[in-house]
């Protein structure tokens, strides 16, 4: 999600942010914390350095749609043919750009992400659905000149229910 990028921020909000677990001891000087602004050990430091800094390198929020499309249901963001619920901002950091063209998991327990145009497989590691998380080494990865689709089978719903928001980062 990221830090602010005004206002107060405290050294819990920054230590959350680079992964650690709120109201959890933490220092300035940690290695995770500094590694969110890429500080040395005992640099000079000031808590506006970490205004909109992020430990993900993308997040996207999906207001969660759900149908029976297809003979399945399926949940989660998606284009046509599905027109299944939205986006935040739909473009990928790590892709320079490209579009997010659907998060989806349908009832025959199967997950996609589809990214517009030939992406590489292993731009990212990680994908976390509203802390489900699926590796991209794991999955089914297929690509042609308009989009790139990576696939996980027999996995479970991440999704809330619709209408929810999800919150999906990778790392």
């Amino acid at each position: 999600m990221g830090l602010p990028t005004s206002g107060q921020i405290s050294l819990d909000q920054i230590h959350v942010e680079a992964g650690g677990t709120t109201g959890s001891q933490a220092s300035i000087n940690d290695s995770d914390i500094r590694g969110l602004i890429g500080k040395a050990d005992s640099a000079q430091m000031a808590f506006s350095e970490w205004y909109g800094a992020s430990g993900f390198l993308d997040t996207q929020y999906v207001t969660v749609g759900n149908a029976f499309l297809f003979y399945q249901t399926r949940w989660g963001f998606y284009i046509a043919p599905y027109n299944l619920g939205s986006i935040s901002d739909g473009t990928s950091n790590i892709y320079g750009g490209a579009a997010v063209e659907g998060i989806m998991w349908s009832s025959s327990n199967q997950l996609t992400l589809r990214i517009a145009g030939n992406q590489g497989r292993l731009a990212w590691s990680s994908m976390n659905i509203n802390g489900t998380s699926f590796t991209a080494i794991s999955a089914t990865y297929n690509t042609s000149a308009t989009i790139t689709n990576w696939n996980w089978y027999n996995v479970a719903n991440p999704f809330p229910a619709a209408g929810s928001v999800a919150t999906v980062n990778w790392s």
